[in-house]
């Protein structure tokens, strides 16, 4: 989607937004004035607030502490640990990522003066003179300065190797997260600010400090979470119950980014019992090139069981199957009855797009489901040869070895088939300089695939 598109959405969807929380509070709806009310959202120009107001330690811990003082007791304990592991990791973030970025910096400021200093030799070494100044030939000059300073430019990166890139790279929408990309992108935001923001909450609960409010906002497409706190409580506290509540939001984002990993890595156990493992494999791709990659072929989400009667399981045992078909391990082509054969075959082909196309002429057939199957025929006795060549002299003396010419006595034909059914039938070796291949009234066919590419049975 073009940025001036997307653009022209995001103020699209702002405008109705703000009409329609113009017109209901205009005519009075009482249900939305209450909510409105209740949890102060506020709708401007391109920015949403929502406000959930006093919530007081009081409230959140005190009915627990009444009907079980040693449940409370466990439980606050725990959040001890919990959010004192969380102040020691967030300190250890915090001097690891200063540390970090001043090296960073240092990298960054080396290269700077790297190209400064090579730029500087490149203007003395093709000054511009007085007279070039008042001459046609300062544009040639100039441009010979620029030379040298892209020469020297590609010199100091591929001194260093590898080019060096700042230590913090801002996200932009359009620039570099695609924009496609950007749904996913905001419920990421929104789940972790608020998960961030719930952690600064509850630690401040913890601590005895009021929360005066809690709130989410969103600013054009930049959502986000925020956590109002009493400060005059806040600065009585101790620097390590401070220190727990600035650390619990990272702490949190931390315990959730982990979570969301081991999850990642583990999703494969863990969905192994929804399903079959070495019981084929997954076309997610077709090659428009291909031979199959037309109507009549294998489409994404196909599953591929076997080959030409080779036990397909995983991605192992498919190259194998191809190697051994290659080999001529594995029989190549099927049988059908020869008066079917005859009957389907057709009497002329097209070729469009690399494909041989022959069940134009043959009614009820359709391009998804049926495909060209070559055979060979023999030829009539009318086409055979009439005339036998003359035995040179050298020959019947046996002076010259006798060479023998084989002549062709069969063509190749074409039949029209549908080709899942046909996959299903006997296999057979197709040899395309040979018509004894077959059984008694049977035809040996073999899918009319020209560039490179082999019929696969298959089962979807």
């Amino acid at each position: 989607m073009p940025f001036i598109s997307f653009l022209a959405i995001i103020l699209f969807l702002w405008s109705c937004l703000y009409l329609i929380d113009h017109y209901l509070k205009v005519s009075g709806y009482q249900f939305y004035i209450n909510f409105v009310e209740r949890y102060s959202l506020t709708i401007s120009v391109l920015q949403l607030k929502l406000y959930i107001n006093k919530i007081s330690s009081n409230s959140a811990f005190s009915l627990s502490y009444e009907k079980n003082t040693k449940f409370y007791e466990k439980f606050s304990k725990l959040l001890d640990i919990w959010f004192a592991v969380g102040g020691f990791c967030g300190l250890i973030c915090f001097i690891g990522i200063s540390i970090y970025l001043v090296y960073r910096l240092i990298l960054d400021l080396s290269l700077f003066t790297s190209l400064l200093a090579s730029s500087n030799d490149s203007f003395r070494t093709y000054p511009i003179s007085f007279h070039d100044k008042f001459s046609n030939d300062t544009i040639i000059t100039t441009q010979k300065s620029i030379d040298a300073i892209d020469t020297a430019i590609m010199y100091v990166v591929s001194k260093h190797q590898q080019p060096q890139q700042s230590g913090i790279t801002p996200i932009i929408p359009g620039v570099n997260l695609p924009i496609s990309q950007i749904p996913i992108f905001i419920i990421v935001l929104i789940i972790c600010g608020i998960f961030h923001e719930i952690g600064h909450a509850i630690a401040s609960l913890h601590c005895n400090v009021t929360v005066n409010g809690f709130g989410i906002f969103i600013i054009a497409v930049y959502p986000g979470a925020f956590t109002d706190i009493n400060t005059q409580q806040l600065e009585r506290l101790s620097y390590s119950s401070k220190l727990w509540i600035f650390c619990a939001g990272i702490w949190h984002n931390l315990t959730l980014s982990a979570l969301f990993a081991l999850l990642f890595f583990t999703s494969s156990f863990l969905l192994s019992p929804l399903y079959s493992e070495n019981n084929g494999i997954l076309v997610t791709e077709v090659f428009e090139e291909s031979g199959l990659s037309g109507i009549a072929g294998l489409r994404p989400g196909h599953v591929i069981t076997s080959i030409n009667g080779c036990d397909v399981c995983n991605i192992s045992t498919y190259f194998d199957c191809l190697n051994a078909i290659e080999k001529g391990v594995h029989p190549n082509g099927y049988l059908i009855d020869s008066e079917i054969v005859y009957q389907q075959t057709a009497s002329n082909y097209d070729i469009i797009d690399n494909e041989i196309r022959c069940c134009d002429e043959f009614q009820n057939t359709t391009i998804s489901s049926h495909l060209c199957f070559l055979y060979n025929k023999p030829h009539d006795t009318k086409e055979l040869p009439s005339v036998t060549p003359a035995v040179e002299f050298k020959e019947t003396l046996g002076l010259k070895k006798i060479r023998k010419k084989n002549f062709n006595f069969f063509q190749k034909k074409f039949s029209c088939f549908p080709a899942k059914q046909v996959t299903d039938l006997r296999k057979c070796f197709y040899d395309s300089k040979s018509i004894y291949n077959k059984l008694d009234n049977m035809e040996c066919v073999t899918p009319a695939l020209f560039n490179g590419t082999f019929l696969e049975n298959w089962m979807s």
